[in-house]
């Protein structure tokens, strides 16, 4: 019998990430010609993880017609849907839809700084 595949087989290594100053335009444009769900935002200086802007946040902001204003810091979910690489990907997938996104992150700790690693 075959054991069930973990995050960790199908999560890829580096997270599409931008700055908290990035322009909701900017980060529609990386989010549809990459194909990316969402970006992670991070501290321009410490290069931690501020918090995430998703496809449907973008479209929240479009739905406001201020995009030329908005930044990833107005716009961003400061909650990171997280992950760890352990788990069956059942598991994750159930947490994708209990929680209503479509990505999760698997973060890392090193000197009190949390940031992204990898993204399923």
């Amino acid at each position: 019998m075959n054991s069930p595949e973990l995050v960790r087989d199908l999560m890829t290594v580096g997270v599409p990430t931008c700055a908290p100053s990035t322009t909701v335009e900017e980060i529609a444009q990386l989010l549809v010609k990459n194909g990316w769900e969402a970006l992670v935002v991070l501290d321009p200086e410490e290069r931690h993880a501020l918090g995430v802007v998703s496809q449907s946040d973008l479209v929240k902001a479009y739905a406001l017609g201020k995009t030329a204003e908005l930044r990833a810091e107005d716009v961003m979910q400061s909650s990171i849907p997280k992950v760890p690489p352990d788990i069956p990907l059942q598991a994750a997938a159930q947490i994708m839809q209990d929680n209503g996104v479509r990505a999760l992150f698997l973060m890392h700790h090193a000197g009190g700084i949390e940031y992204p690693a990898a993204w399923i």
